[in-house]
């Protein structure tokens, strides 16, 4: 289970949010973390992410 999920600050990451939200795929409980748009270093300032290899989920 995810506990974390990092988007885009831009529309695309937003959309993605939302459209997440709205199907029901994002549990309460999970923390959110975005930036502003092109923040290369976003995942590198953030909690588990620090430090840490990145991964995409795609469907």
């Amino acid at each position: 289970m995810l506990d974390h999920c990092a988007f885009n600050g831009d529309a695309d990451g937003l959309c993605a949010r939302q459209q997440l939200r709205l199907a029901g795929e994002l549990d309460p409980n999970v923390q959110l973390v975005s930036g502003v748009k092109r923040d290369i270093a976003l995942l590198g300032r953030h909690g588990p992410w620090r430090n840490a290899p990145a991964w995409a989920h795609l469907s």
